[in-house]
């Protein structure tokens, strides 16, 4: 047991994924599809849209946005104007769409890495595990289909500030367990002191 409970989102886009995945908990499974975006979300309070933080949330009641439904129904134009590309792209994302994507690159001669901006920014360190559990198990896949093992592992970590943390571990059996290799990536996650939040792992 990895000791934190997964709540599963399914649905067409990342955003609506993880918006379904945050109705209800724990280890709950919920879909969004487009269709039901004005029954499942709209209805909710706007600080409930990801992407949106505190300031963000202030503002917005402030023109009379207190739903993600006001903000989708809202003035584009205006947004923008006020907003800039920001209220593009929230007044996007209150409408169900999501062009954000996962990067991945690996290199065969040294390793193999992959990378997560999230899509909204993460304080605690807990709530970057699953999200760190996810980019270990895409990388222990690529490292068994190419017949590949690790001896060291790790982490990376953008703040919202473009702080920059590394921290990484050689140890001395090569593995592509991704078991193994996750344990470690909490070992150095648990040996980090991060200052901000958290838009990269």
């Amino acid at each position: 047991s990895y000791g934190f409970t997964v709540n599963i989102g399914i649905s067409t886009n990342r955003l609506l994924a993880k918006m379904a995945s945050d109705l209800q908990k724990p280890n709950k499974v919920h879909t969004i599809w487009p269709s039901e975006i004005p029954t499942k979300m709209w209805n909710q309070s706007i600080g409930n849209l990801i992407g949106v933080g505190k300031q963000s949330e202030i503002k917005f009641k402030k023109i009379g946005i207190n739903t993600i439904g006001d903000l989708a129904h809202y003035n584009k134009d205006i947004l923008i104007k006020k907003f800039g590309k920001y209220g593009k792209e929230i007044h996007e994302s209150a409408n169900g769409i999501d062009n954000s994507k996962v990067s991945y690159y690996e290199s065969k001669a040294k390793g193999i890495s992959n990378s997560r901006t999230l899509i909204k920014d993460i304080s605690q360190k807990e709530d970057m595990l699953p999200e760190l559990l996810k980019i270990t198990e895409e990388v222990a896949y690529r490292l068994r289909k190419d017949k590949m093992q690790a001896k060291r592992v790790g982490i990376q970590i953008k703040t919202n500030t473009f702080q920059t943390y590394t921290h990484q571990k050689i140890f001395s059996e090569a593995t592509s367990s991704t078991k193994t290799i996750f344990k470690i990536v909490k070992e150095l996650l648990d040996e980090i002191t991060i200052n901000n939040p958290v838009r990269l792992l």
